[in-house]
């Protein structure tokens, strides 16, 4: 698959071998037996518990997202109680230490298959252990029984990597209109589902990439490494540098030109004055811009066969204005007049008599040469360099260890390749 112009590589992962042709929904049930923090089956002759996953099932084509969020940290337990149990109560109380914790009661079926509902809150800590009891009438406990449940996570707005970094997720949710951003950081999201409707993992906010002190070159976008056992919907990564900062040095002046000629008149008329100051010197170049970030590097393993699409949308930081150049310089100084001392402008010379209302200005009055222009405007600093594309490497399907992944290079590879 050939990027675009604007550097976005969109990698698609679908089950086309295994797809049915009528819809088949995603169950919300515990996501993968071999990675879920559930407790297994308790069972006896007359004793059973099974866990029914989420009261909600997940539409295919993600339709029902927002009502299946709102139900995937709702665990539905089916229990089989023995039948000395009825009429009695099952009750259910979440192990963590809160004084405004009750217990959940439901009254034990005639059947004996009773079902209860029990919730794990967004403030509850990321594995909830609940310890549950079987009464009978007399409130005598028949049976005991727990159950874990991992802490599902969702995301619906703006967030940084605090709630998916390093955890052990049963199941990623990311909403239309959820953004995940790292900071720049390396970071490691690992779920047994991810399920994503136009959801984002980007490096940094619009105001991030603007915002670099002066003087300070482009932030690197970091690396993010995802791994899932199953994805569903589509996840754009948005990798992106820092632009390099303002730079604010201005070179130093350069020095004065030479000054003109001192004055040699010889004669009460001729080079009385002293010579103009020579012109000057340019403006020094001004120091090179920042150069921006390099946008970062992302690897995508996706286990299992899924109908799952990945964007990659590589940004580099550009780099920064160069700087001022200097100050021009000044031009020299004049030269000194003449320290010849005319003393014959009384004299009588050539037949004739000259007075002081008759002298040369040039022999009477002696002046300093005048300065030199000042130098032409200097050049302003080369631009700081954009940054550098990172590194991407995707995996599907378990085809990594064979280094290739629906034709694309599975390993950590320079995107100047795919280009």
């Amino acid at each position: 698959m050939l990027l675009k112009s604007a550097m976005v590589l969109s990698v698609l992962a679908l089950s086309a071998c295994n797809k049915q042709t009528s819809e088949t929904p995603v169950t919300a049930q515990t996501p993968s037996p071999q990675n879920s923090v559930s407790q297994p089956e308790v069972e006896s002759k007359k004793f059973s518990v099974k866990d029914l996953g989420s009261p909600v099932t997940l539409n295919e084509n993600l339709d029902n997202l927002d009502h299946y969020s709102m139900y995937v940290n709702h665990h539905v337990l089916n229990v089989t109680t023995p039948l000395e149990a009825f009429p009695g109560t099952i009750q259910c109380s979440k192990a963590v230490v809160r004084n405004y914790e009750k217990p959940i009661t439901v009254e034990i079926n005639p059947n004996h298959e009773t079902r209860i509902t029990l919730e794990v809150e967004s403030r509850d800590p990321e594995l909830v252990p609940f310890k549950c009891l079987v009464l009978d009438k007399n409130k005598t406990v028949i049976q005991r029984f727990d159950k874990f449940f991992s802490k599902n996570i969702i995301i619906d707005q703006a967030t940084t990597t605090e709630r998916v970094h390093n955890k052990n997720i049963d199941i990623l949710i990311i909403q239309d209109g959820g953004e995940i951003f790292t900071q720049g950081g390396d970071i490691s999201i690992k779920a047994n589902i991810l399920i994503s409707k136009n959801g984002k993992i980007t490096t940094y906010t619009d105001r991030e990439v603007l915002s670099t002190p002066d003087l300070t070159p482009g932030k690197d976008g970091g690396r993010i490494q995802l791994v899932v056992e199953k994805g569903y919907g589509d996840l754009a990564i948005n990798l992106r540098g820092t632009n390099g900062g303002k730079q604010t040095k201005i070179p130093v002046r350069p020095p004065q030109a030479h000054a003109g000629a001192d004055g040699s008149c010889s004669t009460r008329q001729t080079n009385c004055d002293g010579g103009k100051g020579a012109k000057g010197y340019p403006g020094t170049e001004g120091f090179k811009g920042l150069p921006g970030g390099e946008s970062g590097a992302a690897f995508v393993n996706v286990i299992s066969k899924s109908d799952f699409e990945v964007s990659f949308i590589y940004s580099p930081g550009e780099g920064s204005d160069g700087g001022m150049p200097s100050e021009p310089g000044l031009g020299g100084v004049g030269g000194k007049p003449s320290s010849y001392v005319v003393n014959d402008c009384n004299h009588t010379g050539g037949g004739a008599t000259f007075s002081p209302s008759s002298v040369t200005p040039s022999c009477a009055y002696r002046f300093d040469g005048s300065y030199g222009p000042q130098g032409d405007l200097g050049e302003r600093g080369k631009d700081g360099e954009k940054g550098d594309l990172g590194k991407m490497g995707i995996s599907l399907f378990s085809n990594y260890e064979e280094g290739q992944s629906e034709g694309i290079n599975a390993s950590w590879s320079n995107l100047r390749g795919y280009l």
